[in-house]
């Protein structure tokens, strides 16, 4: 199951940047929960499909353009952490940034049922059960 997972999480990544957010709900669980920390501009708690959409509408706002590179999946059973590297030029200010971050999904049944990005690879590593 861990191969098929990263194909899942490959796909959500894809059809995020290129704006497929149909895609990108139907790759989530309805029991989803993402926790994002204080360094991102929509911190909070989300839950549910509705979450997954309020984040992603609320993070979005924020950018004239957004993008996500994977560099690296780390899998085990049922999680997947991924190393990206991703880039943004602000909405009207057009301040370009460029960050790495390790993304830590959780799956159940062929869903995407929790994510939180993590500055350092051993927290995302550890968060999900796959510590190095």
């Amino acid at each position: 199951m861990s191969q098929e997972n990263v194909e899942i999480v490959k796909r959500v990544l894809a059809a995020g940047n290129s704006g497929d957010f149909e895609t990108v709900l139907a790759l989530h669980h309805p029991d989803w929960e993402g926790f994002i920390p204080q360094e991102y501009p929509v911190a909070g708690t989300w839950r549910g499909l509705d979450g997954v959409r309020g984040f992603v509408e609320e993070w979005l706002e924020a950018w004239d353009e957004f993008r996500v590179e994977p560099d690296e999946f780390i899998h085990g059973d049922d999680a997947v952490v991924v190393a990206v590297r991703y880039w943004g030029r602000g909405k009207g200010s057009g301040v370009e940034i460029t960050d790495r971050w390790f993304y830590a999904y959780m799956l159940r049944d062929g869903k995407i049922v929790s994510w939180r990005p993590w500055s350092e690879r051993a927290e995302a590593l550890k968060a999900v059960g796959l510590e190095e």
